[in-house]
C-alpha cells in the first residue's frame, strides 16, 4: 500500500507540475481554495500581439468590419491628381451595403458634397453654386482618388479587401508597430513584386481593430494618404442622408 501511495503521489506531482508549467498562452481558472493554487487549462488564447502574423491581423480587422453596419468619421485625405497632391478634410458617412456621403469641409474642394445611394452619384458644388445638385457619372475622373478608385469604393471593407487582393501579386508583411495619433497600431503592407506596382500600407488600431490610416505609393511617391478620426459606429443614419435630391 505504501508503494502504491508513493506512485500516486508521484504521478500527482507530475500532473501538478505540468499544470503549473502550461504555456502562458493558455487561459486558466483557479480551482479549490486560494491556498491550493491549482489551475485547470481551458481554451487557448490568441497569440500575443508580437506573434500575430500579417494575415492574422488582417483577419482580425475583417472580423471587426463584419460587426459594423455604418460609421461616421473625419478623413484627412491627400490624393495625387494631375501630378500634384491635393489635401482635403472630409466628413464621411457610410452605411451598408454601400451608401456614401462625402462632405468636403476644408481644402481645395471645400464645400463640395457627394452622395451615392447604391446606384447614382449626386454632387453639390461649393461656393455660389451650392444651391445646385447635379447627377454625375460614377466613372467621372473627378470622383476617383489617387489610385483611380471612385469615392464610393473606399470604405474600410474595400480597403481591407484591396489589401488582400493586392497580396496576390506581392507579399503581405507585418511592419514594426507604430502610433497613429497616439494610438498603438499594427502596420501591414503589401510589397509588390515589381517596382512599377503600388505599395499599400494600412494602420490598424490594436484595441478597436479599426482602420486608422491607409497609404498607397508608387516609386516613392504618395498616391493617396487617408487618416481616419472622430469615428462613430452604428448610429443608423437614414437612407435620405445619402441623397441630395429631396
Amino acid at each position: 500500500m505504501t508503494r502504491l501511495t508513493s506512485r500516486f503521489v508521484g504521478v500527482s506531482l507530475i500532473l501538478f507540475g505540468l499544470l503549473l508549467g502550461l504555456d502562458r498562452h493558455w487561459r486558466t481558472i483557479p480551482v479549490g481554495s486560494p491556498s491550493t493554487n491549482l489551475s485547470i487549462a481551458l481554451d487557448p488564447l490568441p497569440a500575443p500581439n508580437e506573434q500575430l502574423s500579417a494575415d492574422q491581423i488582417v483577419q482580425l480587422a475583417m472580423a471587426r468590419w463584419k460587426e459594423i453596419n455604418d460609421y461616421r468619421c473625419t478623413i484627412q485625405s491627400t490624393n495625387k491628381r494631375s501630378g500634384t497632391l491635393e489635401a482635403n478634410t472630409l466628413d464621411v458617412v457610410y452605411k451598408r451595403p454601400g451608401l456614401f456621403r462625402h462632405a468636403i469641409v476644408d481644402g481645395v474642394s471645400r464645400g463640395v458634397i457627394l452622395t451615392y445611394n447604391g446606384q447614382t452619384v449626386h454632387a453639390r458644388p461649393g461656393g455660389l453654386l451650392s444651391v445646385m445638385t447635379v447627377e454625375v457619372d460614377p466613372r467621372d475622373a473627378r470622383l476617383v482618388d489617387g489610385r483611380g478608385r471612385p469615392f464610393f469604393q473606399t470604405d474600410w471593407g474595400s480597403e481591407l479587401e484591396h489589401l488582400k487582393q493586392a497580396s496576390k501579386t506581392g507579399w503581405l508583411r507585418r511592419e514594426p508597430d507604430e502610433k497613429n495619433d497616439h494610438t498603438p497600431c499594427w502596420v501591414i503592407s503589401v510589397q509588390p513584386a515589381s517596382s512599377n506596382e503600388e505599395i499599400h500600407r494600412v494602420w490598424i488600431d490594436q484595441q478597436s481593430r479599426l482602420l486608422t490610416r491607409a497609404v498607397s505609393a508608387r516609386r516613392g511617391q504618395t498616391l493617396r494618404d487617408a487618416r481616419y478620426s472622430n469615428v462613430a459606429l452604428n448610429t443608423s443614419p437614414a437612407d435620405a442622408e445619402f441623397s441630395l435630391i429631396k
